[in-house]
């Protein structure tokens, strides 16, 4: 079992809780995939917890410690990772970009939601909630007047049904 909250990061061995050291990041998210691989995103980049210790996977060679904001692994291996500089999709060996919509709106990075068989969600700028369809982010529907707070959380999609949860409203 891993927990995290702040600097802190811990985890269960079975018999006791450990606390696992990074020297200075504060430990935004953790996440396990499926092949049992830990990931925890901080806010000095993004990290991978192997021969007990943790490496550092860079995903953007130019902005190598991004803040990272939710990591999402699938069951295919492949790892969507939410950073306040864009969306990033690790398919080994490589990292992809994918920051912008179609229509080059900004996304709110720290809303993506990912699962296997449906296409990656996020809550784009102008309040629309947009799919990621294999090559770039579209709008599929607006739900927010952006004079409201467009800052949301969307559920991993369930039965073929997904809510959005907003500071105001449940969608």
């Amino acid at each position: 079992i891993w927990a995290t909250g702040g600097p802190s990061l811990i985890r269960h061995n079975g018999d006791k809780w450990e606390r696992s050291h990074l020297d200075r990041e504060m430990t935004t998210c953790v996440a396990v995939t499926p092949e049992g691989e830990i990931f925890i995103g901080t806010n000095a980049g993004l990290f991978v917890f192997r021969k007990d210790d943790w490496e550092l996977i860079v995903i953007d060679k130019e902005d190598p410690e991004q803040y990272i904001e939710c990591v999402v692994p699938l069951e295919d291996g492949s790892v969507w990772v939410g950073t306040r500089q864009g969306v990033f999709r690790l398919s080994k060996p490589s990292w992809t970009s994918y920051t912008r919509t179609s229509e080059v709106v900004n996304l709110f990075f720290d809303t993506l939601s990912a699962c296997q068989d449906f296409p990656p969600l996020a809550m784009d700028t102008k309040g629309s909630l947009v799919r990621f369809d294999g090559k770039d982010w579209v709008p599929f529907l607006h739900l927010l007047d952006t004079k409201t707070s467009i800052r949301c959380f969307i559920t991993p999609p369930r039965e073929g049904r997904i809510w959005v949860l907003t500071p105001a409203c449940v969608f």
